[in-house]
């Protein structure tokens, strides 16, 4: 049976990622906080992150959104105060600025898929709080210019990471430019545990408010850790060998997810600015685990991306195509053009899934309800981007020939 390439389904797992989840099913003292009287998991991994970036302050949580709204929360805004934020994001980024009651403030993008530093500085007001800045796919974003604005008025620089983990700009890891950070370990960023995340703070003052709310949060229920767990299992030995198959694997995927067996990475509820109980939560044991696992192979996974990369670079030869290359490792490759529907459904016709949700809207996922989230249809930019974006795979599991295979095809549309 042919291999499926794609982008988002279990892209980063391998042997011993499944192999260690399998194992951790039969583990419920760790589906919650159990230890086994040594270091645990949870503390490894945020000892993993105050070593390498230089900080006091690393939290875990079960999610990038839940790591969000805690470090949101440690600001002690007052109500309605403004975070600005750029368009073209997920709304696991807004959920939380409107759960704070806080409000988000969209800004337009660059020629890099980030934040634009002017149109930042235009929608600055008397009640702007904080800014959020994105690394869109590993692209650094204007980080010096967006810090000299935010020093200058005073406002707390919040530095999202879920695309950018292990990258370094100017020698310093990303995530430390900034007053706060919070990464996501979902299930096709950097490195994987099916949902996780982490807060860290270089201020003190925030990062003091992380840790006293952080004391008073729960573990998941071990349901709900159950879940995850068995997401790598069912995907690789199940849903991922039978997908080309007569659509077997598709069948599967949306019966676990239906017998909720299998989780969606955004729930349907949050499209329409509705937060989820399930958040916040510290990390449950279990998926510290796996993120300790894919931590150690981040580097490799990180090098692998940029050497793929380059083969997309060396042999992409389509006029039509914009390509945007900053030589960082990217969790995807852009492409800009004019037909990217019709790539993407003639790509799907021979096992290649290059559908990955960051696109058709300036937030995502595409179904996301707009007036909800407060967008006044005011980024342009964003607007014209998300309806001709495409992204190529650049993770592990995407091997050479394959990355030579999407080249080859590319170049005949």
């Amino acid at each position: 049976m042919a291999k499926i390439i794609s982008t988002t389904l279990s892209p980063n797992t391998q042997n011993d990622d499944v192999f260690l989840a399998f194992k951790m099913l039969f583990k419920p003292s760790y589906w919650q906080g159990g230890t086994d009287g040594q270091t645990s998991p949870k503390q490894a991994l945020e000892a993993i992150f105050c070593s390498n970036l230089g900080i006091k302050h690393a939290y875990s949580f079960n999610a990038g959104r839940s790591a969000l709204l805690a470090i949101l929360e440690a600001l002690k805004a007052p109500q309605e105060s403004e975070i600005l934020v750029q368009a073209y994001t997920c709304n696991a980024v807004l959920n939380p600025i409107l759960k704070t009651g806080l409000k988000p403030i969209f800004v337009d993008i660059d020629d890099k898929l980030n934040i634009d530093p002017r149109d930042c500085q235009r929608k600055i007001t008397n009640k702007t709080k904080a800014i959020i800045v994105q690394h869109t796919f590993g692209h650094v974003c204007q980080i010096e210019e967006i810090q000299r604005i935010a020093q200058e008025n005073k406002i707390i620089l919040i530095e999202d990471c879920a695309h950018s983990l292990g990258i370094k700009y100017n020698n310093q890891y990303l995530g430390t430019f900034g007053d706060a950070a919070f990464y996501s370990f979902g299930r096709d960023k950097m490195i994987s545990c099916v949902y996780g995340g982490m807060a860290t703070a270089k201020n003190e003052i925030i990062g003091q408010n992380l840790e006293k709310n952080y004391q008073n949060l729960e573990y998941p229920q071990k349901s709900w850790t159950f879940q995850q767990l068995l997401h790598p299992v069912l995907m690789n030995w199940l849903v991922l060998p039978t997908y080309n198959f007569f659509k077997l694997g598709l069948g599967l995927l949306k019966m676990f997810q239906g017998l909720q067996m299998l989780s969606f990475s955004v729930y349907p509820q949050e499209n329409n600015a509705v937060w989820m109980d399930i958040f916040p939560k510290k990390m449950p044991q279990a998926l510290a685990s796996l993120a300790c696992n894919q931590i150690k192979k981040l580097d490799n996974f990180n090098q692998h991306r940029l050497e793929i990369a380059q083969v997309y670079l060396d042999n992409l030869h389509n006029p039509e195509f914009k390509i945007i290359f900053d030589n960082q490792a990217y969790m995807r490759f852009p492409i800009i053009c004019n037909n990217p529907d019709e790539i993407i459904n003639k790509l799907r016709k021979v096992g290649i899934y290059l559908e990955d949700g960051w696109r058709k809207s300036i937030i995502v996922p595409s179904k996301s309800n707009l007036e909800k989230f407060g967008y006044k249809n005011d980024c342009p930019r964003a607007q014209d981007l998300a309806n001709k974006i495409f992204n190529l795979p650049t993770h592990i599991n995407i091997s050479f020939v394959d990355a030579n295979k999407i080249c080859l095809l590319l170049n005949k549309q």
